[in-house]
């Protein structure tokens, strides 16, 4: 069955989409990080929700929860490298699928990697602002990439274990199952 000429057509008009979602995520993500710390004298230590979430500053020179900590400018550009290159992974898997859940997670994934590596290579390392906390619990760290990643994380989740509707997987568990 030869293909729609619709069919050859939508891969090339997602990739603006998926472009310029991951570019406007990133742009919003480095628009907060240098509000908050242009008003970082304000905000450090401020509360946001009670026994739950603050302003706390911390400078990450690893990677998700301090791993491969790096004191060395070689290290936080190795560091940097490797990020930029997963996030083009990312954005290629995101302009390649057909799930409009699954292309927005990864973009979101990416904008997220290229935040951290704009933080690392302006600053050193990935400026972190939101502490997490249970009470007198500290629990972590983090900022709008890190929460871009794991919503990412989340929606590749949900796409794993409910196909959207159409795709050749949703069609073989709606089989499957009836």
């Amino acid at each position: 069955m030869t293909p729609a000429l619709g069919d050859e057509i939508q891969p090339f008009l997602r990739r603006p989409t998926v472009s310029a979602a991951a570019a406007a995520l990133l742009g919003l993500d480095l628009a907060i990080s240098h509000l908050i710390l242009l008003s970082r004298n304000v905000l450090d230590g401020g509360m946001i929700v009670s026994g739950l979430l603050d302003f706390r500053y911390a400078w990450n020179k690893g990677v998700s929860f301090s791993l491969f900590w790096q004191s060395s400018a070689f290290g936080s550009v190795a560091l940097a490298i490797f990020q930029s290159f997963a996030a083009l992974l990312f954005l290629r898997w995101a302009v390649r699928t057909d799930k409009p859940l699954l292309s927005a997670s990864l973009s979101g994934i990416a904008a997220g990697a290229l935040g951290n590596v704009v933080s690392r290579m302006i600053h050193g390392a990935v400026f972190d602002y939101f502490a997490l906390h249970l009470g007198p619990v500290p629990l972590f760290v983090f900022n709008i990439s890190d929460v871009l990643i794991c919503l990412g994380v989340v929606g590749i989740l949900v796409e794993t274990i409910w196909p959207s509707p159409g795709t050749a997987q949703a069609r073989d568990a709606e089989k499957a199952s009836g």
